[in-house]
C-alpha cells in the first residue's frame, strides 16, 4: 500500500490506533473476525452502537481484556473471553478491534 492511500485508510478508521515505522504508517489493530485461532490478543475498542458496546462490556468485553479466537467462520465464531466461551456474529464480531498480546 502506497503512503496516500494509508493515509486515507487510517482518516477511515480514525480511532484505530497505528503505529509509525521508517515515516511510514502500519496498522497494529484489527478486528476480530481477522484473528487466527488459538491465538491471544487484547481488546482495544469496541465500534459499534452505545446498547451493543454496553452489553459487550457487561459480558466481559471491555477494552484491555485479554481474548482468545477459538474458531472462526464466515457467519460466526468462537471466542474466550473472561475464562468463558462467546458465539458472536460477523456483524457484532466486526465491531470488536483487537491488538496482539504480548
Amino acid at each position: 500500500m502506497g503512503f496516500d492511500l494509508q493515509i486515507h485508510h487510517f482518516k477511515f478508521l480514525e480511532r484505530v490506533p497505528n503505529v509509525r515505522k521508517n515515516n511510514r504508517f502500519f496498522m497494529s489493530a484489527t478486528t476480530l473476525t481477522e484473528a487466527p485461532v488459538g491465538k491471544y490478543f487484547r481488546i482495544y475498542d469496541l465500534q459499534s452502537t452505545p446498547e451493543i458496546c454496553h452489553r459487550l462490556r457487561e459480558l466481559g468485553f471491555y477494552e484491555n481484556a485479554i481474548i482468545r479466537c477459538m474458531s472462526n467462520s464466515e457467519s460466526h465464531l468462537i471466542c474466550e473471553v473472561c475464562n468463558t466461551r462467546f458465539g458472536l456474529n460477523e456483524h457484532i464480531a466486526k465491531g470488536i478491534f483487537i491488538v496482539p498480546f504480548n
